[in-house]
């Protein structure tokens, strides 16, 4: 609102004059929420803020810096914000965009404007520990890819669904079975080792996480014969497979129907 209020001058008790002046008062810029509304302590994820109403003209007289906790955001155009939802982008009249910034430590931190008070902001931003991968079973498949692999790790949230796993950049949907336990579906890959990390779809865009786990894809074999054919219920029998592409016999292993036995390579 604009007021017009009498401002008097005056030295010695004497009145030297009296004249109105036009003061514009700003109601207090507060950060009333943020989407996602968590990350990861390495930052870099854009993020939607929403300020209460009318916010948005005082963004545009350079009021508009964000802090998170006691660390600044840095400004981003608001269709970076690529994973939040279309609707609510829409909706938010009074919103822009920041780059969440690098934390110290996990936990819950304020959310404010520079020119906000710290103690109206009842907005929270979470930052989360990344999730750590340190084995992937099996190690190895075809280029063709479709196996389930486990991974196994550390800093797998249970409260979150949607997850993804990450081969060198290309992304499969994972399943989260425990706080150290994922499921996905190998992708297609080419012939070689790639690092394998996790990351958590449920708070925004997915970055192009890396690991020091190495999964590798291996040709896919051809088998031109096997030998014997048939044999007892209760297995024990050794067949020979005879094809091509059985590059290494570590990473190799037969499957009978739906059952795997790790195979023995030896060239004749």
């Amino acid at each position: 609102p604009i007021v017009v209020v009498p401002v008097r001058s005056s030295a010695n008790s004497f009145d030297f004059s009296v004249s109105a002046h036009t003061i514009t008062v700003k109601a207090p810029i507060v950060v009333v929420g943020v989407y996602p509304e968590a990350s990861y302590v390495e930052g870099g994820l854009k993020i939607l803020i929403v300020l209460s109403e009318h916010g948005s003209s005082n963004i545009s007289q350079g009021l508009n810096d964000v802090k998170f906790g006691d660390r600044y955001g840095a400004l981003a155009p608001l269709s970076s914000a690529a994973g939040v939802n279309s609707g609510i982008v829409a909706a938010a009249h009074d919103a822009f965009v920041r780059v969440v910034p690098m934390a110290i430590q996990a936990g819950f931190v304020h959310v404010t404007t520079i020119a906000g008070d710290l103690s109206q902001s009842d907005a929270h931003f979470l930052y989360r520990d990344a999730p750590v991968v340190t084995n992937i079973q099996p190690a190895f498949a075809s280029t063709v890819g479709g196996v389930r692999a486990m991974l196994t790790g550390a800093n797998m949230h249970v409260n979150d669904e949607d997850w993804t796993c990450i081969f060198d950049g290309a992304y499969t949907d994972g399943m989260l079975v425990s706080t150290a336990v994922v499921l996905c579906e190998v992708p297609k890959g080419n012939i070689g080792g790639v690092r394998v990390a996790l990351a958590e779809t449920g708070i925004g865009e997915v970055p192009n996480r890396s690991s020091d786990v190495v999964f590798f894809y291996i040709a896919n074999a051809i088998i031109t014969t096997a030998a014997p054919l048939t044999g007892p219920e209760r297995g024990g029998t050794v067949v020979s497979i005879v094809g091509s592409t059985f590059s290494d016999g570590e990473r190799h292993s037969c499957k009978f129907g739906t059952t795997s036995q790790v195979a023995a390579f030896r060239q004749a």
